[in-house]
């Protein structure tokens, strides 16, 4: 193949893939997992508190005006 002006241009190599770099400001984070890894049906608030969890009670707007 020739270039506009008539000169052969050089015949590119296929080159291995690089492996990828971290940048400088980049950092490394673990994957994160699908929600579809979770097996078993969502629990009630009851049974996470049962289980140790801890939860947050936020009034709602409605509570906060009576």
């Amino acid at each position: 193949m020739k270039n506009s002006i008539g000169q052969a241009l050089p015949a590119k190599r296929a080159q291995a893939p690089r492996e990828r770099r971290m940048d400088k400001n980049t950092v490394a984070r673990p994957r994160r997992v699908k929600a579809a890894a979770f097996s078993g049906d969502p629990e009630t608030v009851e049974q996470f508190e049962a289980r140790g969890g801890q939860v947050q009670r936020l009034a709602a707007s409605w509570e906060q005006a009576a």
